[in-house]
């Protein structure tokens, strides 16, 4: 009995693990006070890819609330500076959120980078939605962007399809990082926010001859309701040879020790045994 209730139990908590996809792209930070990827240009300009900042949201997007409110009906639309309506937004790109909408903000302590310009924030105490969602027209292999003002709430999200491939929780860095990272390194804001960290992040599908490598959606989300996800200088790549060695300039972020899904087992198995017991 003692077998087979340990069985069940290993079982049950390998099934929950699964139902989140992790640790499936490598992932890494440039060094502290970096805020733009350093990857060859080659690879994330014209037919390969791009950036995408925030800093030319048109105004006639604000919203009473002092933020630039994007919601799937007044940001789908985007431009590579053809039109009058420029928003810096490479138009393989799209944005999009729920009613009442993501919010774009001036830099602040707490993003913008370079200390200038805006960024996008993802969390209701901007009085805006917890998710947004970038989506891409085509494959890409590697996504970069600066996050900063990090905290536990935030994750970042890619799908290929409909199929959720990853997710890259803050924690991840946060228990990572030292102490370098901690405080805003612009020079506008510098040393504000210092119990924080901002780093930029690198996130690369290196499962190269994989069929299922890739993704064309990147959801930023935040599930606390007193805090928000922020990000700046989205960059993207659709070449599948985008470099997959380690440069001089990144550190790779490990793969955590599974600890806490061993504590809960070893937790659930404790208890199996006291009831079987009783």
């Amino acid at each position: 009995m003692w077998r087979i209730a340990t069985a069940v139990v290993l079982a049950s908590v390998a099934a929950a693990s699964a139902q989140t996809p992790t640790f499936v792209f490598r992932v890494t930070v440039q060094n502290p006070g970096v805020q733009s990827s350093t990857l060859d240009g080659s690879f994330t300009s014209g037919t390969n890819g791009a950036v995408n900042t925030f800093d030319n949201v048109p105004a006639s997007l604000a919203s009473s609330n002092g933020y630039t409110a994007i919601t799937s009906s007044n940001y789908t639309r985007v431009t590579g500076g053809t039109t009058t309506a420029t928003t810096g937004i490479d138009a393989r790109s799209s944005y999009s959120a729920g009613t009442p909408g993501a919010s774009v903000a001036a830099a602040d302590q707490y993003g913008g980078a370079g200390g200038t310009g805006r960024y996008l924030i993802a969390g209701p105490y901007t009085g805006a939605v917890n998710t947004v969602t970038l989506q891409l027209s085509q494959t890409a292999y590697y996504f970069g962007y600066w996050w900063s003002a990090l905290d536990t709430a935030n994750r970042i999200e890619f799908y290929k399809g409909t199929t959720l491939v990853d997710v890259l929780d803050a924690g991840r860095l946060i228990n990572f990082l030292p102490n370098t990272y901690k405080g805003n390194p612009t020079a506008n804001f510098s040393g504000q926010d210092p119990n924080e960290l901002f780093a930029f992040a690198n996130v690369y599908d290196d499962r190269v001859g994989n069929a299922a490598r890739g993704f064309d959606r990147v959801v930023i989300a935040n599930s606390s309701t007193g805090t928000g996800n922020e990000t700046d200088n989205h960059t993207f790549s659709f070449s599948t040879a985008v470099p997959t060695a380690l440069r001089a300039d990144e550190t790779l972020v490990p793969v955590p020790e599974p600890a806490g899904l061993l504590a809960a087992a070893g937790g659930l198995l404790v208890l199996v045994r006291r009831l079987l017991r009783s």
